[in-house]
Protein backbone atom coordinates (compact mmCIF):
# COMPACT_ATOMS: atom_id res chain seq x y z
CA UNK A 1 0.00 0.00 0.00
CA UNK A 2 2.37 2.43 1.05
CA UNK A 3 4.54 1.64 -2.10
CA UNK A 4 1.22 2.40 -4.73
CA UNK A 5 0.75 5.68 -2.70
CA UNK A 6 4.77 6.59 -3.21
CA UNK A 7 4.06 5.66 -7.01
CA UNK A 8 0.87 8.04 -6.94
CA UNK A 9 2.88 11.00 -5.25
CA UNK A 10 5.60 10.52 -7.50
CA UNK A 11 3.31 10.91 -10.36
CA UNK A 12 1.29 13.50 -8.86
CA UNK A 13 4.41 15.04 -8.23
CA UNK A 14 5.22 14.74 -11.67
CA UNK A 15 2.11 16.55 -13.10
CA UNK A 16 2.56 19.17 -10.92
CA UNK A 17 5.95 19.79 -12.28
CA UNK A 18 4.52 19.55 -16.31
CA UNK A 19 1.55 22.28 -15.41
CA UNK A 20 4.42 24.71 -13.89
CA UNK A 21 6.24 24.31 -17.25
CA UNK A 22 3.21 24.23 -19.13
CA UNK A 23 2.40 27.71 -17.93
CA UNK A 24 5.81 28.97 -18.07
CA UNK A 25 6.17 28.20 -21.76
CA UNK A 26 2.55 29.84 -21.98
CA UNK A 27 3.83 33.01 -20.01
CA UNK A 28 7.06 33.32 -22.42
CA UNK A 29 5.35 33.14 -25.43
CA UNK A 30 2.74 35.74 -24.63
CA UNK A 31 6.28 37.56 -23.69
CA UNK A 32 7.67 37.07 -26.90
CA UNK A 33 4.65 38.25 -28.88
CA UNK A 34 4.42 41.76 -27.12
CA UNK A 35 7.72 42.23 -27.92
CA UNK A 36 7.58 41.13 -31.25
CA UNK A 37 4.38 43.26 -31.99
CA UNK A 38 6.77 46.45 -30.63
CA UNK A 39 9.63 45.40 -33.42
CA UNK A 40 9.79 48.42 -35.90
CA UNK A 41 11.89 46.52 -38.63
CA UNK A 42 13.32 42.99 -38.90
CA UNK A 43 16.48 43.85 -37.52
CA UNK A 44 14.53 44.47 -34.32
CA UNK A 45 12.58 41.29 -34.59
CA UNK A 46 15.78 39.64 -34.53
CA UNK A 47 17.57 40.74 -31.21
CA UNK A 48 14.07 40.09 -29.92
CA UNK A 49 14.45 36.52 -30.65
CA UNK A 50 17.69 36.72 -29.53
CA UNK A 51 17.22 37.64 -26.10
CA UNK A 52 14.38 35.74 -25.86
CA UNK A 53 16.25 32.69 -26.83
CA UNK A 54 19.10 33.56 -24.05
CA UNK A 55 15.86 34.19 -21.34
CA UNK A 56 14.48 30.87 -21.40
CA UNK A 57 16.31 28.75 -23.34
CA UNK A 58 20.18 29.82 -22.22
CA UNK A 59 21.69 26.16 -21.93
CA UNK A 60 19.90 24.82 -25.31
CA UNK A 61 22.28 25.13 -28.39
CA UNK A 62 20.55 27.31 -31.41
CA UNK A 63 20.46 28.41 -34.69
CA UNK A 64 17.79 30.74 -36.47
CA UNK A 65 18.39 31.22 -40.26
CA UNK A 66 16.16 33.43 -42.01
CA UNK A 67 15.34 33.65 -45.96
CA UNK A 68 17.05 36.89 -47.26
CA UNK A 69 13.91 38.92 -48.21
CA UNK A 70 15.61 40.51 -51.29
CA UNK A 71 17.56 37.25 -52.44
CA UNK A 72 16.61 33.13 -52.53
CA UNK A 73 19.19 32.30 -50.00
CA UNK A 74 19.05 31.14 -46.21
CA UNK A 75 21.28 33.19 -43.68
CA UNK A 76 22.04 32.40 -40.07
CA UNK A 77 20.58 35.57 -37.71
CA UNK A 78 20.88 33.83 -34.46
CA UNK A 79 23.47 31.92 -32.96
CA UNK A 80 22.61 30.92 -29.38
CA UNK A 81 23.69 28.85 -26.19
CA UNK A 82 26.64 26.61 -25.79
CA UNK A 83 28.89 25.15 -28.47
CA UNK A 84 27.23 26.93 -31.16
CA UNK A 85 28.34 29.88 -33.71
CA UNK A 86 30.05 28.62 -36.33
CA UNK A 87 30.69 29.91 -40.00
CA UNK A 88 27.66 32.05 -40.68
CA UNK A 89 27.39 30.25 -44.27
CA UNK A 90 25.02 31.58 -47.07
CA UNK A 91 22.83 28.61 -48.78
CA UNK A 92 19.81 27.82 -50.68
CA UNK A 93 16.74 27.12 -48.90
CA UNK A 94 16.53 24.06 -50.13
CA UNK A 95 19.38 22.17 -48.65
CA UNK A 96 17.26 22.97 -45.23
CA UNK A 97 14.88 19.70 -44.96
CA UNK A 98 12.48 21.12 -43.09
CA UNK A 99 12.16 24.65 -44.93
CA UNK A 100 11.38 22.26 -47.88
CA UNK A 101 9.22 19.75 -46.45
CA UNK A 102 7.41 23.06 -44.52
CA UNK A 103 7.53 20.08 -41.79
CA UNK A 104 9.25 19.65 -38.41
CA UNK A 105 12.18 17.21 -38.06
CA UNK A 106 13.59 15.07 -34.90
CA UNK A 107 16.61 13.33 -35.24
CA UNK A 108 18.38 11.51 -31.82
CA UNK A 109 21.57 11.91 -33.87
CA UNK A 110 22.70 13.63 -36.43
CA UNK A 111 25.37 11.14 -36.89
CA UNK A 112 22.82 9.16 -39.52
CA UNK A 113 23.15 9.08 -42.82
CA UNK A 114 20.15 10.50 -44.03
CA UNK A 115 20.21 13.85 -41.58
CA UNK A 116 19.62 17.35 -43.38
CA UNK A 117 22.78 18.00 -44.67
CA UNK A 118 22.43 21.63 -43.78
CA UNK A 119 21.14 21.15 -40.94
CA UNK A 120 24.56 18.46 -39.87
CA UNK A 121 26.94 21.17 -41.00
CA UNK A 122 25.13 23.52 -38.16
CA UNK A 123 25.42 20.99 -35.80
CA UNK A 124 28.15 21.03 -32.84
CA UNK A 125 29.52 17.82 -33.17
CA UNK A 126 27.38 14.48 -33.05
CA UNK A 127 23.89 15.42 -31.00
CA UNK A 128 20.34 14.83 -31.24
CA UNK A 129 18.87 17.76 -32.82
CA UNK A 130 15.20 19.39 -33.99
CA UNK A 131 14.71 21.75 -37.20
CA UNK A 132 11.91 24.01 -37.19
CA UNK A 133 10.52 25.89 -40.21
CA UNK A 134 9.55 29.34 -39.77
CA UNK A 135 6.40 29.21 -42.34
CA UNK A 136 3.20 32.37 -42.53
CA UNK A 137 0.73 32.98 -44.81
CA UNK A 138 2.63 29.87 -47.32
CA UNK A 139 5.88 31.20 -47.17
CA UNK A 140 9.05 29.85 -45.70
CA UNK A 141 10.65 32.37 -43.49
CA UNK A 142 13.46 30.45 -42.34
CA UNK A 143 14.32 27.84 -39.91
CA UNK A 144 15.43 27.38 -35.89
CA UNK A 145 17.57 24.30 -35.06
CA UNK A 146 17.64 23.51 -31.58
CA UNK A 147 20.63 20.67 -30.41
CA UNK A 148 20.90 18.77 -27.31
CA UNK A 149 23.00 15.61 -25.89
CA UNK A 150 22.95 12.18 -28.76
CA UNK A 151 20.42 10.11 -28.18
CA UNK A 152 18.31 12.17 -26.43
CA UNK A 153 14.37 13.09 -27.95
CA UNK A 154 12.76 16.41 -26.84
CA UNK A 155 9.63 15.95 -24.05
CA UNK A 156 6.52 16.96 -26.43
CA UNK A 157 5.90 20.11 -23.92
CA UNK A 158 9.60 21.07 -24.85
CA UNK A 159 9.29 19.99 -29.14
CA UNK A 160 5.44 22.01 -29.02
CA UNK A 161 7.01 25.08 -27.47
CA UNK A 162 9.98 24.97 -30.14
CA UNK A 163 7.41 25.22 -32.81
CA UNK A 164 5.12 27.78 -31.00
CA UNK A 165 8.38 29.86 -30.83
CA UNK A 166 8.66 29.44 -34.64
CA UNK A 167 5.29 30.22 -35.30
CA UNK A 168 5.29 33.37 -33.64
CA UNK A 169 8.61 34.33 -34.85
CA UNK A 170 7.04 33.94 -38.80
CA UNK A 171 4.16 35.51 -38.06
CA UNK A 172 5.66 39.04 -36.80
CA UNK A 173 8.62 38.64 -39.76
CA UNK A 174 6.17 38.21 -42.32
CA UNK A 175 3.89 41.34 -41.45
CA UNK A 176 7.38 43.33 -41.37
CA UNK A 177 8.31 42.50 -44.95
CA UNK A 178 4.97 43.14 -45.96
CA UNK A 179 5.27 46.72 -44.42
CA UNK A 180 9.21 47.47 -45.78
CA UNK A 181 6.45 48.34 -49.20
CA UNK A 182 4.16 50.39 -47.06
CA UNK A 183 5.93 52.02 -44.30
CA UNK A 184 8.04 55.28 -46.45
CA UNK A 185 4.78 57.02 -47.88
CA UNK A 186 4.94 58.04 -51.49
CA UNK A 187 3.71 61.72 -50.17
CA UNK A 188 2.00 63.24 -47.59
CA UNK A 189 0.04 66.11 -46.04
CA UNK A 190 1.42 69.23 -45.19
CA UNK A 191 -0.36 70.10 -42.44
CA UNK A 192 0.20 67.44 -40.49
CA UNK A 193 3.01 65.23 -41.73
CA UNK A 194 0.72 62.35 -42.29
CA UNK A 195 -0.16 60.04 -45.29
CA UNK A 196 -2.00 61.99 -47.53
CA UNK A 197 -5.27 59.66 -49.21
CA UNK A 198 -3.49 57.96 -52.56
CA UNK A 199 -0.20 57.31 -49.83
CA UNK A 200 -2.85 55.88 -47.45
CA UNK A 201 -4.85 54.11 -50.19
CA UNK A 202 -1.42 52.38 -51.33
CA UNK A 203 -0.75 50.54 -48.14
CA UNK A 204 -4.48 49.14 -47.61
CA UNK A 205 -3.80 48.07 -51.26
CA UNK A 206 -0.46 46.26 -50.18
CA UNK A 207 -2.05 44.45 -47.53
CA UNK A 208 -5.01 43.40 -49.15
CA UNK A 209 -2.65 42.16 -51.76
CA UNK A 210 -0.56 40.36 -49.44
CA UNK A 211 -3.32 39.09 -47.65
CA UNK A 212 -2.20 40.34 -43.86
CA UNK A 213 -4.95 40.34 -41.98
CA UNK A 214 -5.60 43.86 -40.90
CA UNK A 215 -8.34 46.53 -39.59
CA UNK A 216 -9.03 49.79 -41.10
CA UNK A 217 -10.30 52.57 -38.85
CA UNK A 218 -12.10 55.76 -40.24
CA UNK A 219 -12.14 58.70 -37.93
CA UNK A 220 -13.93 62.20 -38.29
CA UNK A 221 -13.27 65.24 -36.04
CA UNK A 222 -16.94 66.25 -34.64
CA UNK A 223 -17.05 70.33 -34.75
CA UNK A 224 -14.22 71.04 -36.34
CA UNK A 225 -16.08 73.45 -39.08
CA UNK A 226 -17.58 74.92 -35.71
CA UNK A 227 -13.68 75.50 -34.62
CA UNK A 228 -12.80 76.80 -37.65
CA UNK A 229 -16.28 79.24 -38.25
CA UNK A 230 -15.48 80.68 -33.83
CA UNK A 231 -11.84 80.30 -33.38
CA UNK A 232 -10.44 80.59 -37.16
CA UNK A 233 -8.45 78.40 -39.02
CA UNK A 234 -5.64 78.70 -37.24
CA UNK A 235 -7.50 77.00 -34.05
CA UNK A 236 -8.55 74.18 -36.26
CA UNK A 237 -5.50 73.34 -37.82
CA UNK A 238 -4.02 72.96 -34.27
CA UNK A 239 -6.19 70.43 -33.68
CA UNK A 240 -5.94 68.32 -36.95
CA UNK A 241 -2.07 68.30 -35.79
CA UNK A 242 -2.67 67.28 -32.19
CA UNK A 243 -4.90 64.29 -33.78
CA UNK A 244 -1.91 63.65 -35.88
CA UNK A 245 0.27 64.04 -33.18
CA UNK A 246 -1.50 61.64 -30.67
CA UNK A 247 -1.81 59.02 -33.13
CA UNK A 248 1.64 58.90 -33.83
CA UNK A 249 2.72 58.34 -30.32
CA UNK A 250 0.02 56.10 -29.50
CA UNK A 251 -0.09 53.95 -32.53
CA UNK A 252 2.76 51.12 -33.06
CA UNK A 253 5.36 51.27 -35.44
CA UNK A 254 4.42 49.47 -38.57
CA UNK A 255 1.05 50.88 -38.48
CA UNK A 256 -0.84 53.24 -40.90
CA UNK A 257 -1.29 56.76 -40.51
CA UNK A 258 -3.33 59.13 -43.09
CA UNK A 259 -5.63 62.50 -43.49
CA UNK A 260 -7.61 61.56 -46.21
CA UNK A 261 -9.92 64.76 -45.64
CA UNK A 262 -10.44 67.98 -44.30
CA UNK A 263 -11.30 66.30 -40.87
CA UNK A 264 -11.27 62.53 -41.45
CA UNK A 265 -8.43 60.55 -40.89
CA UNK A 266 -7.29 56.49 -41.41
CA UNK A 267 -5.91 54.30 -39.22
CA UNK A 268 -4.63 50.80 -40.21
CA UNK A 269 -3.79 48.49 -37.72
CA UNK A 270 -1.60 45.61 -39.09
CA UNK A 271 -2.27 42.18 -38.02
CA UNK A 272 -5.20 43.19 -35.39
CA UNK A 273 -8.94 42.14 -35.26
CA UNK A 274 -11.65 44.51 -34.72
CA UNK A 275 -12.01 44.24 -31.67
CA UNK A 276 -8.48 44.86 -30.68
CA UNK A 277 -8.35 47.92 -33.01
CA UNK A 278 -11.50 49.10 -31.22
CA UNK A 279 -9.08 48.75 -27.64
CA UNK A 280 -7.01 50.89 -29.57
CA UNK A 281 -9.09 53.25 -30.96
CA UNK A 282 -10.42 54.39 -27.82
CA UNK A 283 -7.23 54.04 -25.82
CA UNK A 284 -6.52 57.37 -29.00
CA UNK A 285 -9.85 58.56 -27.93
CA UNK A 286 -9.31 58.96 -24.50
CA UNK A 287 -5.76 60.37 -25.10
CA UNK A 288 -7.25 62.63 -26.83
CA UNK A 289 -8.81 64.42 -24.17
CA UNK A 290 -5.89 64.55 -22.15
CA UNK A 291 -4.06 66.00 -24.71
CA UNK A 292 -7.21 69.28 -24.83
CA UNK A 293 -6.95 69.70 -21.11
CA UNK A 294 -3.21 69.33 -20.87
CA UNK A 295 -2.95 72.22 -23.61
CA UNK A 296 -6.10 74.39 -23.19
CA UNK A 297 -6.81 73.23 -27.00
CA UNK A 298 -10.34 74.04 -28.07
CA UNK A 299 -12.87 71.42 -27.07
CA UNK A 300 -13.40 68.60 -29.70
CA UNK A 301 -14.41 64.93 -29.95
CA UNK A 302 -13.80 61.95 -32.56
CA UNK A 303 -16.07 59.63 -34.11
CA UNK A 304 -14.66 56.26 -35.51
CA UNK A 305 -15.80 53.76 -37.81
CA UNK A 306 -14.08 50.24 -37.57
CA UNK A 307 -14.17 47.85 -40.64
CA UNK A 308 -11.98 44.31 -40.72
CA UNK A 309 -9.66 42.75 -43.51
CA UNK A 310 -11.79 40.16 -45.77
CA UNK A 311 -10.42 37.49 -47.85
CA UNK A 312 -10.68 38.45 -51.86
CA UNK A 313 -12.39 42.12 -51.15
CA UNK A 314 -11.03 45.10 -52.76
CA UNK A 315 -10.42 48.40 -50.68
CA UNK A 316 -13.36 50.05 -51.95
CA UNK A 317 -15.92 47.89 -50.48
CA UNK A 318 -13.61 47.62 -47.29
CA UNK A 319 -13.57 51.22 -47.21
CA UNK A 320 -17.46 51.75 -47.81
CA UNK A 321 -18.07 49.55 -44.59
CA UNK A 322 -15.84 51.37 -42.53
CA UNK A 323 -17.56 54.37 -43.93
CA UNK A 324 -21.18 53.34 -43.09
CA UNK A 325 -19.51 52.06 -39.34
CA UNK A 326 -18.28 56.13 -39.27
CA UNK A 327 -22.07 57.72 -40.70
CA UNK A 328 -23.43 55.49 -37.95
CA UNK A 329 -21.60 57.03 -35.33
CA UNK A 330 -22.32 60.29 -36.38
CA UNK A 331 -26.00 59.71 -36.73
CA UNK A 332 -26.25 58.70 -32.51
CA UNK A 333 -24.70 61.96 -31.92
CA UNK A 334 -20.74 61.59 -32.75
CA UNK A 335 -17.72 60.93 -30.10
CA UNK A 336 -18.40 56.92 -30.33
CA UNK A 337 -16.86 54.18 -32.41
CA UNK A 338 -19.11 51.62 -34.28
CA UNK A 339 -17.59 48.36 -35.51
CA UNK A 340 -18.82 47.51 -38.98
CA UNK A 341 -19.11 44.01 -38.36
CA UNK A 342 -21.94 44.68 -35.09
CA UNK A 343 -22.70 48.36 -35.65
CA UNK A 344 -22.90 48.49 -31.93
CA UNK A 345 -21.56 52.28 -30.63
CA UNK A 346 -18.88 52.17 -27.71
CA UNK A 347 -20.28 54.99 -25.03
CA UNK A 348 -18.39 57.96 -25.80
CA UNK A 349 -14.79 58.68 -24.09
CA UNK A 350 -15.65 61.49 -21.60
Amino acid sequence: MRERERGLSRRLAAARRALRDEEADRLALRELDRALDLAADEASAVEVAREAFARHLPDRPLELHLVDRTDPVLVLAVSAGPDVGGDPEVCSPWESLAARTASTLVYETTSRVDVCTHLRRRAPGPCSAVAVPLTARGQILGVLYAFGPEGERPQPGDLAFLEDTAAVIAARLAVLRVMVDVVAPDATDALTGLRDRAATQQAIVTLLRDRVPFSVAVADIDGLGRINDLLGRDAGDTVLRAVAEVARRHLRPGDVVGRIGDDEFVFVLVGTRTDAAERALTRLREEVVLVQAQRAAPGFTLSVGIAGSRHGEGIDAMMRRAGEALARARADGGDRIVVDERLDPVPPAS
